[in-house]
C-alpha cells in the first residue's frame, strides 16, 4: 500500500499488514490501550481476526507508530478499529489509517464505514468528527465494587436452573445468544466458529465465570463473566448477560448477574463492569439497582463512503 500524501508527517509509511509484523502491531496495540484505557488484544486475536483489511505504519526510521483493520459486517458496512502509539500521535497517523480503510471501502462498492470511541480520548473524537463521521449510538460503561461485605444473593424464578459453562453447550448457547439480542442495535446473528473465535479465543476466558440458566435442557439466559483483561486479576467484566423474551419479566435477568458479581468477586476481582447501551433504559435502572454506575461513554459512528 502506498504512503498518503494526505499524511501531516511526510516520511511515515502505511503498507498492507503482514504475519510478519504481528510483534509490531502488539507493541503498537498495547501502548495505546494502555493510553487509553482500553482493551488489550491478545496475539491470538490478530492471527485469528485478521484478513487483507488491515494496515500498519511505520515512521521514517521505522518505528511502528499504528495500526488498523476494518471487519466486513452483516449488514455490508464495516467496522474500523485503529490504534496509534501515544509517542507518534498528532502526527496524521490516525487520519492516514482512517483514509485507507476508506480507500478500501470506496474501492469494493462503497457502504458504510463504521468506527467507535471513547468521549474522552479526545483526540479520535475529533478525527472521526473532522473526517465526516456521525454518532449514531452511544454505550455506557457501568461498574461496580465487590466489596467483601456486600450481600449478592437473589432468587431464581420457579422452574430454573444455574450452573456453569461446559464446551458441549456451544452450540445450544449461541442459538440462545443469537435470539435473546435479535433485536437489539446492532446484534449480528453468529455461528457456534465466528462465536468461539470472538468470545472465548481471543479474550481472557474461565467457563467456572460464565453462568447458564436453564430452563430443563434448554437455555434461557446467560452471564458470562471474565478478567477485562488477560492476566487482570482485580478488574472483572461482563460482556454478556441476557435473558429469552419469554423469560423477561421475572427476576431472571437480576438473578443471574447477581450470580455473576458472586462469580467474580469469588474468583478474587474487586470491581465488576459491563457496557450498556445508552438507549436500554430496561437494563440500565436493572444494573443501577445492583449498584453499578456509569464511568465512561463509547460513541459509534458512521460515515457513508461512495465507490
Amino acid at each position: 500500500m502506498a504512503r498518503h500524501s494526505a499524511c501531516q508527517e511526510q516520511s511515515m509509511i502505511i503498507r498492507a499488514y503482514q504475519p510478519a509484523d504481528c510483534g509490531a502491531a502488539l507493541s503498537v496495540i498495547k501502548a495505546a490501550a494502555e493510553a487509553d484505557r482500553t482493551r488489550q488484544l491478545p496475539a491470538e486475536a490478530l492471527s485469528l481476526s485478521l484478513r487483507e483489511n488491515a494496515v500498519i505504519a511505520f515512521t521514517g526510521e521505522g518505528a511502528a507508530a499504528a495500526f488498523a483493520w476494518w471487519h466486513p459486517q452483516h449488514d455490508q458496512s464495516y467496522l474500523f478499529e485503529g490504534w496509534v502509539h501515544p509517542a507518534f500521535r498528532r502526527r496524521g497517523y490516525g487520519g492516514g489509517l482512517l483514509t485507507a480503510a476508506e480507500v478500501f471501502v470506496r474501492q469494493h462498492g462503497g457502504g458504510l464505514l463504521r468506527a467507535r470511541t471513547y468521549e474522552d480520548i479526545t483526540g479520535a473524537k475529533a478525527l472521526f468528527e473532522r473526517k465526516g463521521y456521525i454518532v449514531e449510538r452511544r454505550f455506557y460503561t457501568m461498574r461496580t465494587a465487590l466489596t467483601p461485605e456486600r450481600v449478592l444473593e437473589a432468587e431464581l424464578p420457579k422452574g430454573i436452573t444455574v450452573r456453569t459453562f461446559e464446551r458441549s453447550d456451544l452450540e445450544m448457547l449461541v442459538a440462545a445468544d443469537n435470539e435473546i439480542f435479535a433485536e437489539h442495535w446492532g446484534a449480528v446473528p453468529r455461528d457456534p466458529e465466528t462465536w468461539e473465535r470472538y468470545m472465548i479465543l481471543s479474550r481472557p476466558h474461565n467457563p467456572n465465570l460464565w453462568i447458564i440458566a436453564l430452563q430443563g435442557d434448554e437455555i434461557v439466559g446467560e452471564c458470562l463473566c471474565g478478567a477485562r483483561e488477560h492476566g487482570d486479576t482485580q478488574n472483572g467484566h461482563i460482556s454478556i448477560v441476557g435473558v429469552r423474551r419469554s423469560w423477561r419479566g421475572y427476576g431472571l435477568g437480576r438473578a443471574l448477574l447477581t450470580y455473576g458479581l458472586r462469580a467474580l468477586r469469588d474468583h478474587g476481582f474487586t470491581t465488576a463492569s459491563l457496557h450498556v447501551d445508552s438507549e436500554n433504559h430496561t437494563a440500565i435502572n436493572l444494573y443501577r439497582s445492583l449498584e453499578m454506575d456509569v464511568v465512561r461513554t463509547r460513541l459509534h459512528y458512521v460515515k457513508k463512503i461512495k465507490a
